[in-house]
């Protein structure tokens, strides 16, 4: 028989469901999630409730487990106190989240939007965990990467094949995320890759994309962040985190006729096309 062994600290996996966790949309008012509850919403997971049970990892019993959990959680700073721009999004409280009447019309768009994308996903994979509802935080950050975006012709990105909502709403992802990591866990993420995407404005012309895959090449700047998120597999998503999108990441789609070159041009467009991970 295999003896179990215990780790010391907490692994990843375990941290970035812990995150996940702690990232839901709270009503007002209410109490900071603690080491009991932190350990209860973990185990509902069966993917979490075999690594905690079948290694080990937490302890032997739950009062060892809900004591590494509570340390995990001091690291981050201790139970938080009620923030409102966690709290579900509410047009009428605009002003709460720093924003005035004028961002109105752009912030409910991507609301509606948010909210189609949320539609979209349950019908993909009815009854599961993936949606959440819109938070302040997260409109707020619209509004910002709206104002940072400039004009598009024909209110689509060039190049790249969306619509400006969507780029709006996707850029937002990273921003509001980083700044609800730094707010709640004392967790920095560095955005400057992300907002050096804005500065850049890649989806411009060919001549603006060429320019920014230059300066990354050049390491004049810093890749951008993704949301990347780990999914059971019931499709219900039970941890997240922030990664750099280097390595591997194409700078322009493939042609439609891809399939169709000669293997010689399609090396060849793979090698003009695709960021090297070295």
């Amino acid at each position: 028989m295999v003896s179990k062994k215990r780790t010391r600290g907490i692994p990843d996996e375990i941290q970035k469901a812990m995150i996940w966790i702690l990232n839901q949309p709270r009503a007002p008012g209410h109490k900071p999630i603690r080491s009991r509850e932190m350990l209860k919403e973990l185990l509902r997971n069966p993917e979490m409730e075999r690594l905690i049970e079948d290694i080990l990892v937490l302890g032997p019993n739950k009062e060892a487990q809900e004591k590494k959990i509570g340390r995990q959680l001091e690291k981050w700073g201790g139970p938080k106190n009620h923030n409102p721009l966690d709290e579900v999004f509410d047009w009428r409280r605009l002003i709460d989240a720093g924003l005035g009447w004028e961002a109105s019309d752009v912030v409910l768009d991507l609301w509606a939007y948010d909210q189609k994308l949320s539609v979209d996903r349950e019908n993909q994979t009815p009854g599961n965990s993936v949606n959440r509802p819109a938070t302040m935080r997260k409109a707020l950050w619209w509004w910002k990467v709206h104002c940072a975006t400039g004009e598009f012709r024909e209110n689509r990105i060039e190049l790249q094949n969306m619509t400006r909502t969507h780029f709006v709403w996707q850029a937002a992802e990273v921003f509001w995320l980083a700044d609800w990591y730094e707010s709640s866990l004392g967790i920095s993420q560095d955005t400057c890759g992300n907002w050096a995407v804005l500065a850049n404005k890649p989806w411009g012309s060919i001549v603006r994309r060429d320019a920014y895959d230059r300066a990354l090449d050049e390491n004049r700047i810093s890749p951008s962040l993704n949301v990347v998120y780990r999914k059971d597999g019931n499709g219900n998503i039970f941890a997240m985190e922030l990664v750099p999108n280097d390595g591997g990441v194409y700078r322009r789609k493939p042609p439609k006729n891809f399939e169709e070159l000669e293997p010689s041009d399609a090396a060849q467009w793979v090698s003009d096309n695709v960021k090297s991970a070295a």
